[in-house]
């Protein structure tokens, strides 16, 4: 059985490609935790590949500005949906700068464990080899970065 092609993978991509014979298959976890495979035409295995590659390069990019994360554009991360009225919108840019005055006092290395897990979506295993440190040491940091910005927020109102 040759898995093709050998790449990087989203974590929450749940399968995997295999080329076993004529036609390709899709191998994957069901909700039972058995390994299930199905072929799949090559016009369906393209699909799959592409998906994959979209994903490659989505982590690449992310890759690639790890190292220029801007503390500036933090509340555009932090405003998903638009609000519904001006008033909450105030709010929102008043709460989102005020955010962004606080993780600016944070450490540096608090900063950024913070800035790549919650705006980056980044696995604590991910950071930790950026890092070059442990798992439990990212989760540590930023735990504390947490409980530091829950303070200085409510000591102010």
């Amino acid at each position: 059985m040759k898995r093709m092609p050998k790449r990087r993978k989203k974590k929450d991509n749940p399968y995997t490609l295999v080329i076993d014979g004529v036609l390709p298959k899709v191998m994957f976890v069901g909700a039972n935790s058995e390994l299930y495979s199905a072929e799949i035409s090559p016009e369906v295995y393209e699909l799959f590949d592409m998906f994959e590659l979209e994903d490659l390069s989505e982590l690449n990019e992310y890759d690639r500005h790890i190292s220029n994360i801007d503390i500036e554009e933090l509340p555009y991360f932090l405003i998903s949906n638009k609000p519904v009225s001006v008033e909450e919108e105030a709010v929102n840019n008043i709460l989102a700068e005020e955010l962004k005055n606080r993780v600016s006092e944070l450490p540096e290395i608090q900063r950024r464990r913070l800035v790549l897990y919650f705006f980056y979506d980044m696995t604590l295993a991910e950071i930790a080899i950026i890092e070059n440190c442990s798992p439990q040491a990212v989760k540590q940091s930023i735990d504390i970065s947490v409980k530091k910005l829950y303070d200085l927020l409510n000591k102010k109102n």
